[in-house]
């Protein structure tokens, strides 16, 4: 018997996280938009660049709970993300 992973957004990062009944956590494809000075012309420039969406990689705590990074200096205990 073959189960399918589900895949449900992440309270709080709809738009960046999902994580599946299985726990496991992945980021998703997004663009994103710099601005920055061109060092050369000291123009404006508007950069896009492309990030993949990736299955993130958990690692246990001193009590052996997974924790996940979300965005920066964001960590979360995967069971909970399951749950919520």
């Amino acid at each position: 018997m073959i189960f399918r992973e589900r895949w449900r957004p992440v309270v709080g990062f709809e738009k960046e996280y999902q994580v599946s009944d299985r726990g496991r956590v992945r980021s998703l494809d997004r663009a994103k938009t710099y601005r920055r000075k061109d060092q050369y012309s000291g123009r404006t420039i508007t950069v896009v660049r492309n990030h993949r969406g990736r299955v993130l990689r958990a690692a246990p705590t001193g009590s052996g709970h997974m924790t996940v990074v979300l965005g920066r200096n964001r960590t979360r205990l995967v069971h909970v993300l399951v749950l919520e």
